[in-house]
C-alpha cells in the first residue's frame, strides 16, 4: 500500500525544510512555481519548480527522494501543476532532462508528454583515451609546463577574467572537479587555456568545458595533466563524456582515438512536451 503525500506550495514559510531537495537559487526565485510534496510520516520528500516563458511553461526543477518515488509523490505535484495552469491560455509545459532519466520518461510520459531526444552527447570509454599511441606521444611531450589544478577563489576570478576576454559566455558549475579540472598559464602567469571536468560519479568523468587561446600544445597540455591524473586515479574503467559545447574537445578525441564522432555520439538530453492544456 502506497503511502500518502500532500501538495504544498513552498513560500518563505516552508522552503527551509525542502532545502535538500532542490537548489536554493530555485527556491529563492520569485518568477517561479514551486511546489513540494510532504510524506505521510510529515517530511519534504519531493520538490517540483515551473516557469513560464513564450508562452509555454517549462520545468526547471523536479526531484523527489529516491525512498519515495513509488509513493506517488512526483505525479500528485504534476497533478497539482496540471491544475493550476488549467485555463491559463498557455500552449503547453515543457521538459528538459538528462538522457537515462528513464523514471522522468515513464512519468512524464503518463502524463501525455511525447518524450524524445535533444541535442548529442559523447561517451568515450576513457580505456579508448588514455591507452592509444596519439595520447602516448601527448604524454610524453607533457611536463607540468605551467599547467595547475583549478582550486581557490584567486584561480576562479582569473579564469573567468579569461573567459570574459575570449567573449565566452559560460556559467562554471559549482561541482566542477578541483581534480580533474586545470587551467593552463603563460610564462607571465595569464591563462591561456582550460578544461573543466565533472565528476558524474565514482568512474565517469563529464568535460564541460575545454578552450585555449588556439595553441595546439595549451590543449596537449591541458589533455595531458587530465590524462596523468586519472592515470594516478586508476579511473580507467569509465566513461568521459564530451557535450556537443565542446566541440574542440569531441574533436581532439577523433585525433585520439582514429575513431569518428558518430562512434561515440549518444543521447544527450530528452525533451518532452505537452500540449492543449
Amino acid at each position: 500500500m502506497k503511502n500518502e503525500v500532500k501538495v504544498t506550495r513552498i513560500t518563505e514559510l516552508n522552503r527551509d525544510y525542502f532545502t535538500a531537495l532542490c537548489p536554493e537559487e530555485i527556491l529563492n526565485d520569485d518568477e517561479l512555481v514551486l511546489l513540494g510534496a510532504i510524506s505521510d510520516e510529515g517530511y519534504a520528500c519531493s520538490a517540483l519548480a515551473a516557469g513560464i516563458d513564450d508562452g509555454m511553461a517549462y520545468l526547471e526543477w523536479l526531484y523527489t527522494e529516491p525512498s519515495m518515488r513509488e509513493q506517488g509523490a512526483a505525479s500528485a505535484m504534476l497533478d497539482m501543476l496540471l491544475t493550476l495552469l488549467e485555463d491559463s491560455g498557455l500552449d503547453g509545459i515543457e521538459a528538459f532532462y538528462p538522457y537515462g532519466e528513464w523514471e522522468m520518461d515513464d512519468l512524464l510520459t503518463e502524463f501525455g508528454f511525447l518524450v524524445g531526444d535533444e541535442n548529442n552527447m559523447y561517451k568515450v570509454p576513457i580505456s579508448d583515451l588514455v591507452y592509444s599511441a596519439p595520447m602516448d606521444e601527448i604524454t610524453e611531450r607533457f611536463r607540468n609546463r605551467n599547467v595547475f589544478p583549478l582550486s581557490g577563489a584567486k584561480m576562479m576570478e582569473e579564469l573567468k577574467d579569461f573567459l570574459a576576454r575570449q567573449d565566452t559566455e559560460i556559467h562554471i558549475p559549482e561541482d566542477i572537479s578541483d581534480i580533474y579540472s586545470f587551467v593552463r598559464k603563460d610564462d607571465e602567469g595569464r591563462i591561456r587555456g582550460c578544461i573543466l571536468t565533472r565528476e558524474e560519479n565514482e568512474w565517469d568523468l563529464k568535460v564541460e568545458y575545454l578552450t585555449s587561446d588556439g595553441s595546439v600544445e595549451t590543449i596537449e597540455d591541458l589533455i595531458g595533466a587530465l590524462t596523468n591524473v586519472v592515470l594516478e586515479s586508476e579511473l580507467t574503467e569509465g566513461y568521459i563524456y564530451f557535450t556537443d559545447g565542446t566541440d574542440k574537445a569531441v574533436s581532439l578525441v577523433e585525433h585520439i582515438t582514429g575513431e569518428d564522432r558518430d562512434t561515440y555520439r549518444v543521447s544527450g538530453n530528452r525533451h518532452a512536451v505537452v500540449l492543449g492544456l
